[in-house]
């Protein structure tokens, strides 16, 4: 049950599929919207899917009085599902004090909030080796779920012939003021032809234009743009030119480096052209001059900042990170500085790769192919966007391998919501939601849609019920109980 397919069924009921009235945002917004609505009623049916666990105690608290603690309670903390604390080895329910019983502190502590604190009164069961614990169940926030939008095609500049000899995409929305605003010029440059036919394109989706640029009389490979420039390589040198939109030529000049040095490949990032040679990894200015040694004796691949940590392809293919080798055996790679890396296969697939840390130590929590047939890989690009296109959203730019294709893609992963109770019916219960807010943009009826969306939710929570093994009592309506809470009622 992925987030795209959810938006899909929603304009679908609209019969909006095909409409530019609703926008990615429209979208994204109403799918969170449909997401909240529906993580609000399974939370208040008391599911235990989403809960996080948090121990707390009482050596992280603060005492206003005697048998008065305040707990600061975490970032994501939404709402509580249960509270314990400890007698021994065993964990008892605690329960709600009144306001009436503030001052009054018991032997048996109970709670309520404070603000962003859990406030808890009377407390003398101590737990293990005297200190007091508690054990606190809790719902976090419902997250933001996420999906790529269509993507951006390509190939008006192509001509029959170069079909299959399309190189090195690269992507840039390029900003221009008009006079009244800033439009957009969302751009794809590419290398066409091998060779000595070897020329350089900017296609232009938002004029709807396409223009030869420059020809060189060397093979040209890894085409980059970054902050109104572009750079390439030929013949180990990297080479730059100014570029202005819908310009019809531009002049490379040979990136002079201190020592000459054979460049195998580069990246640029960060206001710095990274790039390996054989012997090992360096850096210098976007202009040249100076090196720095990045990693004098290892050569790499696609090297890229992350985060605060290096990031590239060995000799081998692996990608590594922060020192750690995280295996695979990929032909590119470039990633979007938050928490996701991609990467081209041996197969043609791209892979969205999910990286977490432990400290400083990474991993890969998640592995998805956004992508298959992909012969080419370009470099990460952000959407620049100030008019509403993409969302903001950040671009992939990729060259087919077995199908022609030339496409900007998006490089947003797609939330899988992997509920597993009635997840067919918390789809289409969101699908409905959404499909009401795209039909109340339009002020068209939604009567029929809000009927099937109530009847569709509370079919979803009769079914949660119906997992209920024994119905739930309010503990303190009863009285009678033991010292651990049981006994007879």
């Amino acid at each position: 049950m992925t987030a795209s397919s959810v938006i899909a069924r929603g304009l679908s009921l609209a019969d909006l599929q095909n409409s530019q009235f609703v926008t990615y945002q429209d979208q994204t917004n109403g799918l969170f919207e449909a997401y909240k609505d529906l993580y609000s009623s399974i939370t208040a049916n008391d599911d235990d899917y989403f809960i996080n666990t948090l121990l707390l105690a009482s050596s992280s608290a603060t005492q206003p009085s005697p048998g008065e603690f305040l707990f600061t309670l975490p970032s994501d903390f939404y709402k509580i599902r249960t509270l314990e604390y400890q007698v021994g080895s065993y964990w008892i329910p605690m329960e709600r004090f009144s306001l009436s019983n503030r001052g009054a502190p018991s032997g048996k502590p109970m709670y309520r909030f404070q603000g962003n604190n859990l406030w808890v009164l009377g407390w003398n069961f101590s737990g293990i080796s005297g200190v007091y614990n508690l054990r606190v169940h809790y719902y976090p926030p419902a997250t933001q779920p996420t999906f790529p939008d269509q993507p951006i095609v390509y190939g008006k500049g192509v001509t029959s012939a170069n079909l299959q000899l399309i190189t090195s995409p690269a992507w840039a929305n390029i900003q221009s003021y008009n006079g009244n605003a800033m439009l957009s010029n969302r751009i794809l440059f590419y290398i066409q032809g091998t060779g000595a036919s070897t020329t350089i394109w900017a296609e232009n989706t938002d004029t709807q234009t396409a223009t030869q640029i420059s020809t060189s009389g060397t093979t040209v490979t890894n085409l980059y743009y970054y902050k109104g420039y572009l750079y390439y390589l030929t013949g180990g040198a990297i080479y730059s030119a100014a570029y202005t939109v819908d310009a019809t030529s531009a002049t490379f000049a040979a990136v002079t480096i201190t020592g000459t040095p054979t460049v195998v490949n580069f990246t640029v990032w960060q206001n710095a052209i990274y790039y390996s040679t054989s012997a090992g990894t360096f850096s210098c200015a976007v202009t040249g001059g100076a090196v720095t040694n990045v990693m004098a004796t290892t050569p790499s691949t696609s090297y890229l900042p992350f985060k605060t940590y290096r990031c590239y392809l060995n000799s081998s293919g692996a990608l590594i990170v922060n020192s750690v080798n995280l295996g695979g055996t990929y032909t590119s790679m470039t990633t979007d500085q938050t928490d996701t890396i991609f990467v081209t296969d041996s197969t043609k697939n791209l892979n969205a790769l999910t990286i977490t840390f432990s400290g400083a130590t990474p991993s890969i929590s998640t592995t998805s192919t956004i992508q298959t047939d992909v012969g080419a890989l370009g470099p990460w690009a952000p959407s620049g966007q100030v008019i509403p296109f993409q969302g903001g959203t950040s671009i992939l730019p990729i060259i087919g391998f077995e199908v022609t294709r030339f496409i900007a893609l998006s490089a947003v992963s797609d939330t899988d919501f992997a509920y597993p109770i009635n997840s067919n019916e918390c789809a289409e219960v969101m699908a409905y939601n959404i499909a009401i807010k795209f039909k109340a943009k339009q002020n068209q009826d939604v009567g029929g849609l809000s009927t099937l969306y109530n009847e569709l939710k509370n079919r979803m929570l009769e079914n949660m019920r119906r997992d209920d093994y024994k119905m739930e009592r309010v503990s303190n309506a009863y009285s009678g109980r033991g010292p651990f809470g049981v006994g007879t009622w």
